[in-house]
């Protein structure tokens, strides 16, 4: 039997581009999206599909993110593109979704007829893009993959302006997100939060990619090392990380953090005051995997209480996790039992407790259980996937919802 043909839209490269999407935008490919459309395209690859894979690169609209006015195309193989559009603020939503849409029809709409269409997040030009490729052919099929609920994640910096364009763009994304045809979410919660019309949907919290550490070697040293890799932002709690490391007055204890966000600077001022704290700046993905590797215990600081979390399932965890060192961090209502079992969780949402639980931690061993992780892996998504799709395909139950557990 022939295997399903997949188009893949996503906003990922390949490791090695790295540092040229690093130059232009200041973004690594550390961040959770990335990282699991990475694992999807390998995914396909290692069980053998007939994939194509358009990205269009997320660089921060020019001028008020980045300084960058056009993104430039980039050939990764035969079956591999990233996509150059123009970026700025006013049009590289349409610019993106043409230069998807046209790549398609110059490379692969011949050898793809009758395709399975995944969207790698909730992203208004993949899924423009991806209803005009269904209009060519009405046997195209489209499932969108919905690692947020976009109106739940606060930026950075909130200006007028900039609530305006997401107001815009929450109300463009929920209207595209009715033509879909089934959906991926990382929790029931999500369910509730989408325009998902009781079409068929896959409830996936996450990905664990077994061989994430396998080309590293741990490096061991006579310090405790607390690492914590993402985005530097209060939202996300880095300030409250701070101020639990600040309670900790074992000189053996250092903190490292790498990353990008609006913490940045209060993060290098508190590096002048203590020299326990380290800034690494943004990190590619190797050197975030080989710093991760080398950790006493690692930490996510993201508190429960925040609105987005009962709609997130935060898939550094995981990648936390994979590493076989200990995870401190606080569990949401979108975690499994079996993975609430494997981390450290503090007894409150309080700096002095996130620092007990660090002490705890860097005293144990990982409570990290392979075998359970293993039914998380990319390839058990796949197969996930198929059957979501032979669903909408053969019209079976509208209302269906599968579950990786």
């Amino acid at each position: 039997m022939e295997k399903n043909k997949y188009l893949f839209i996503c906003s990922t490269y390949p490791e090695d581009l790295d540092s040229f999407f690093l130059k232009l935008s200041g973004k690594d490919s550390t961040t959770s999206g990335n990282i699991h459309s990475l694992s999807i395209i390998k995914a396909l690859n290692n069980l053998g599909y007939k994939n194509f894979v358009i990205s269009g690169p997320s660089i921060g609209h020019y001028p008020l993110n980045s300084q960058v006015k056009k993104v430039s195309s980039v050939k990764v193989s035969d079956s591999f593109f990233c996509v150059g559009y123009n970026n700025h603020f006013l049009v590289s939503q349409q610019s993106k979704a043409k230069a998807i849409y046209k790549c398609f029809k110059k490379y692969c709409n011949d050898r793809f007829s009758n395709i399975n269409i995944l969207l790698a997040d909730i992203h208004e030009p993949f899924a423009r893009a991806a209803l005009k490729i269904k209009r060519l052919n009405p046997n195209v099929r489209i499932v969108n993959i919905c690692l947020d609920i976009p109106d739940t994640v606060k930026s950075s910096n909130e200006t007028k302006l900039r609530r305006f364009l997401k107001n815009v763009s929450v109300k463009r994304n929920n209207k595209l997100l009715t033509k879909m045809d089934g959906f991926v979410v990382l929790s029931k919660e999500m369910i509730k939060r989408l325009p998902i019309n009781s079409k068929p949907v896959l409830v996936s919290p996450c990905l664990a990619e077994s061989n994430l550490y396998s080309e590293f070697k741990k490096q061991i040293d006579e310090k405790i090392k607390v690492v914590y890799c993402g985005v530097l932002s209060r939202q996300y709690n880095a300030d409250f990380l701070l101020d639990a490391f600040s309670k900790i007055e074992d000189e053996k204890f250092e903190l490292y953090l790498a990353g990008k966000g609006d913490a940045v600077e209060l993060i290098k001022e508190k590096c002048k005051i203590n020299n326990r704290i380290h800034y690494l700046g943004e990190l590619s993905r190797k050197d975030a995997l080989q710093l991760q590797l080398n950790a006493n215990v690692l930490v996510n600081p993201r508190l429960p209480e925040n609105t987005y979390t009962s709609f997130s399932f935060p898939s550094k965890t995981i990648s936390y996790l994979l590493s076989n060192n200990p995870v401190v961090c606080y569990t949401f209502s979108s975690f499994p039992n079996e993975i609430k079992k494997m981390v450290f969780e503090p007894k409150a949402t309080t700096p002095e407790s996130l620092a007990e639980a660090i002490i705890e931690a860097s005293t144990k061993k990982s409570k990290a259980d392979f075998s359970v992780l293993k039914k998380y892996s990319p390839e058990e998504f796949i197969n996930k996937i198929d059957k979501l799709f032979a669903i909408i395909r053969n019209d079976e139950e509208k209302n269906c919802i599968l579950s990786i557990e």
